[in-house]
């Protein structure tokens, strides 16, 4: 049990003089964060349902990863805007070997947003980042629902240990 903490003089002058009030709990500091509604949007959500069906238990789909935790920066002393230019960047899933989490692709769900300039700039770039890595990278247009069928077609070779 701790000790009550004693009053310092300045605290003691002003509850004297009426500008503290003695038993008064210090300020508890609100940081402004809130609980966002959930990791995936609700078009992620139903991508990531379907993708689920389709891997099953050959993969485990990371939502979300940033770039930084999927690729080293060579030489980085002599790279040193090569991480800042990633640093905040994602893709949507990431599917891994379930037993050992190695890396097996990143797939980008890639809704009306895509088309835009600084978008198209920025896919561009993460683009180059996968292929000069060596892993692949599925761009999957976002619709109201998916073929598991065609989703199981493009990723069935890779998923099967032939990559």
């Amino acid at each position: 049990m701790r000790a009550p903490e004693r009053a310092g003089c300045l605290t003691v002058l002003l509850r004297l003089i009426g500008f503290a009030q003695p038993n008064a709990k210090p300020e508890v500091i609100r940081l402004p964060f809130r609980l966002r509604d959930g990791l995936l949007t609700p078009a992620e959500l139903n991508f990531y349902r379907v993708l689920a069906t389709v891997v099953g238990a050959r993969a485990a789909i990371c939502p979300k990863v940033r770039l930084v935790d999927l690729f080293a920066i060579e030489q980085p002393s002599q790279n040193k805007g090569a991480s800042n230019r990633i640093s905040q960047k994602h893709v949507d899933f990431v599917l891994c070997d379930p037993s050992t989490f190695r890396f097996l692709c990143g797939v980008e769900l890639d809704d009306t947003s895509h088309s835009r300039g600084r978008r198209k700039e920025r896919d561009e770039l993460v683009d180059g980042v996968f292929a000069a890595a060596g892993l692949p990278l599925f761009h999957i247009p976002a619709k109201s629902s998916y073929s598991p069928a065609e989703l199981r077609g493009l990723l069935d070779s890779l998923l099967n240990g032939s990559r």
